[in-house]
């Protein structure tokens, strides 16, 4: 006599599974946000969604808008959206604005828009200079928070074509 066969079901990520109870065969991409990690045979969250126990069963919840991937909670970014200007700041596993980029909360949700071509960096507008492109012969006016031409230099603004060295013919302002 053959004894009876006991089903088990399977793991609340899995749709289907097989031998065990956790090595799923198929995930349920639209409702959990999770794919099949065949190494593993699990269902893990996909990009954009990490996963949390704070729930019985586990779920995927979204990550920030700043990061592409997270881990734990929506805040602790692995990596982050490239289109959106951004890097991965290791130190607080956020992502902030590239060089050259500010944060804004205009929009929802923040976005990263470009500082003024003078500023190399720049915070809460366009024109608020946080450094200067020494390079570019640019010093940063405490006073103003705006890139100046350094001395011996001055801002060709006829041509448009930035810090120019002063001559003894031309020079319109050739200090700070």
């Amino acid at each position: 006599m053959n004894s009876p066969v006991n089903c088990l079901a399977c793991h609340a990520t899995c749709i289907s599974c097989a031998g065990a109870s956790t090595t799923c065969v198929t995930c349920d991409p639209t409702n959990h946000h999770r794919s099949l990690n065949s190494t593993t045979n699990s269902c893990a969250c996909v990009a954009g969604f990490y996963e949390t126990s704070l729930n019985s069963p586990t779920v995927c919840l979204s990550c920030s808008s700043t990061c592409a991937s997270c881990l734990s909670s929506a805040t602790n970014c692995l990596t982050c959206n490239a289109i959106q200007n951004r890097n991965i700041n290791t130190t607080s596993n956020s992502c902030t604005c590239i060089n050259g980029f500010y944060e804004t909360s205009l929009n929802n949700p923040s976005t990263c828009l470009v500082c003024n071509s003078k500023c190399l960096t720049c915070s809460s507008s366009s024109t608020t200079c946080t450094s200067c492109d020494s390079a570019a012969h640019r010093l940063l006016d405490s006073a103003t928070n705006n890139c100046k031409c350094m001395n011996g230099f001055y801002e060709d603004t006829v041509n448009g074509t930035g810090c120019q060295p002063c001559t003894q013919v031309g020079c319109l302002s050739c200090s700070i």
